[in-house]
């Protein structure tokens, strides 16, 4: 029984991959109620402001504890745009970064998907074309395929998102049960497929079985899930705990050994620090930057508001 569960806890892949099912499943619902310039507005602000910061922190922790030269103004410059795979930057954050590249490239996909109608009026049709687009992956050189980074990352695990864009679909009774099953089942043949081309020795492994189990029983029973003071507050960390939890773990029992602070085994006290180092950055940065983008945001609606209100009053 150990051995069936054992893969849900090895190099985060579990994790990774029930953060990937719920955010195809959230996106889309945020892209059916708001239009693609407003999503994208939004994204942008929910996401560069930390991102940003996070590289920033890691670049000068590490130059002055770790003594690391800084990267060249155009590797920074690359990985600050999260684009690193089409221009072949190596990661930042210790390689965290690889997930939110995967990220960044799904809300481009689904935005143009919304511009052309496919999550509102053809939304029938959606699951066929993410799945066509899947395929297609599949079909072209891995993505990405350049020395300093995990080869065909992209091409394997992005479909990883479509499935709970397909989840959403079928909650809202628009394909039935037996498609859901088959789409879901498609992009898992596509994975292991993949894994058995690029990454063989992870054919052992089950975790994205894990994660679509996961998934599913938390999505069955949604309803009863309470969303207390407690789980609000981790769901509040997340986007911190996910950019510096794997680079700045060692400069934070670093800092509790320098503060001769040795109550606890020194992973517990990284642990508690990375904490409170995620709870100030999203209370200062994360919170400030979305704040930020949706005072411009109201102001780019007034605007236009005013404009139309305008051209009412010289037309009459």
């Amino acid at each position: 029984m150990l051995q069936l569960i054992l893969p849900a806890f090895w190099n985060g892949g579990t994790g990774v991959a029930v953060f990937f099912i719920i955010s195809g499943y959230i996106i889309t619902h945020v892209l059916i109620q708001e239009s693609t310039g407003t999503f994208l507005y939004k994204r942008i602000f929910r996401i560069y402001p930390l991102y940003v910061a996070a590289v920033i922190c890691q670049l000068l922790i590490d130059h002055f504890l770790f003594h690391q030269p800084f990267p060249g103004l155009r590797i920074v410059a690359i990985q600050l745009s999260l684009l690193g795979d089409w221009l072949q930057a190596p990661y930042a954050l210790a390689g965290v970064e690889w997930t939110l590249r995967i990220e960044i490239v799904f809300y481009l996909l689904m935005a143009v998907l919304k511009s052309l109608g496919l999550l509102n009026r053809f939304r029938p049709l959606l699951p066929w074309v993410l799945l066509g687009v899947s395929l297609g992956l599949s079909m072209i050189n891995p993505i990405p395929s350049f020395d300093g980074v995990f080869i065909a990352y992209f091409t394997i695990y992005a479909p990883i998102l479509f499935i709970g864009v397909f989840y959403y679909i079928f909650e809202k009774k628009e394909i039935p049960l037996l498609l859901l099953l088959f789409f879901t089942a498609a992009i898992l043949y596509q994975y292991f497929g993949q894994i058995a081309l690029y990454w063989p020795t992870w054919l052992g492994s089950h975790f994205i079985g894990i994660a679509v189990a996961i998934f599913s029983a938390a999505w069955l029973y949604r309803a009863r899930l309470q969303a207390t003071p407690v789980v609000l507050l981790l769901s509040n960390l997340t986007f911190a705990v996910y950019l510096f939890h794997n680079w700045a773990w060692e400069p934070i029992k670093i800092l509790f050994v320098k503060l001769s602070i040795d109550l606890l085994p020194p992973d517990i006290q990284a642990l508690a620090g990375l904490f409170i180092l995620s709870y100030f950055m999203h209370k200062t940065v994360e919170k400030g930057g979305i704040k930020l983008g949706q005072h411009l945001l109201q102001r780019l609606a007034n605007r236009r508001r005013d404009r139309v209100a305008g051209l009412s009053k010289h037309t009459a």
